[in-house]
């Protein structure tokens, strides 16, 4: 189970646009494999510079904390706690395409101070479609 939640600011004179979320995951069993997942909690930020053009350009970062370790009897290397932090540029694009509004949203996140995690610069690409 996901709960989540996320505000956005956008400050009317600069066009600088603040936003965050946070969100806490509960994980279950896996009956097949008698392996809990830690429950865990992230936290993504952004700030950037919106344009009259619909392109926003700024950075971006996350925070993943496991709050409570991996459990069952297939959990074989134990609690195994991980956390990761991780910032980097973002590019977002608000256009009109056949009448509707398209936002397009580039990630590209270099991780950092890792604990059992790995450890890498994740990329994301996101396309909303609004019906």
């Amino acid at each position: 189970m996901n709960l989540g939640w996320g505000v956005t600011y956008t400050e009317p004179h600069t066009k600088l646009e603040f936003d965050s979320a946070i969100g806490v995951t509960f994980n279950a069993e896996n009956p097949a494999t008698n392996y809990k997942n830690g429950d865990d909690f992230i936290w993504e930020w952004a700030v950037g510079k919106k344009f009259a053009n619909g392109l926003e350009l700024g950075v971006a970062g996350y925070a993943y904390q496991q709050l409570t370790g991996d459990s069952g009897s297939g959990a074989k290397l134990g609690p195994f706690k991980g956390s990761v932090f991780a910032v980097g540029p973002h590019v977002v694009y608000n256009t009109v395409l056949m009448h509707r509004a398209v936002l397009f949203n580039f990630h590209n996140y270099q991780e950092f101070d890792a604990e059992n995690r790995f450890e890498g610069n994740v990329t994301t690409f996101t396309t909303t479609v609004k019906f």
